[in-house]
């Protein structure tokens, strides 16, 4: 079976372990944000505001996306890492100024 044929060109093994992955780190979340009211805090207010920062981080990510095509800047791998956890953080700070939006 050649990777065309797969989805997202994953085999049934990488699923797996893709879905073992994300239990366990959702799971180490869940239990370490118990103990800590302050991480709690953080992603209730993540899952509150979560359109909210979407929306920033959208408007972010096409500013900057405009930005580097324009100076033709292309950032290597690392620094798209980079990039993006600051976009990220920059969302999460810029809609603790704004009202929530609501659908």
């Amino acid at each position: 079976m050649t990777c065309d044929n797969l989805l997202y060109r994953q085999t049934f093994f990488n699923f797996i372990y893709n879905t073992l992955v994300i239990v366990l780190l959702l799971s180490v979340i869940h239990f370490a944000t118990r103990k800590v009211t302050k991480g709690y805090e953080f992603f209730r207010y993540c899952g509150t505001n979560l359109t909210t920062i979407y929306v920033i981080q959208w408007m972010i990510i096409g500013w900057t996306a405009s930005f580097q095509d324009y100076l033709h800047i292309a950032p290597g791998f690392e620094m798209s890492i980079v990039l993006g956890i600051v976009i990220a953080l920059m969302a999460i700070g810029i809609s603790k100024l704004l009202p929530p939006i609501k659908w």
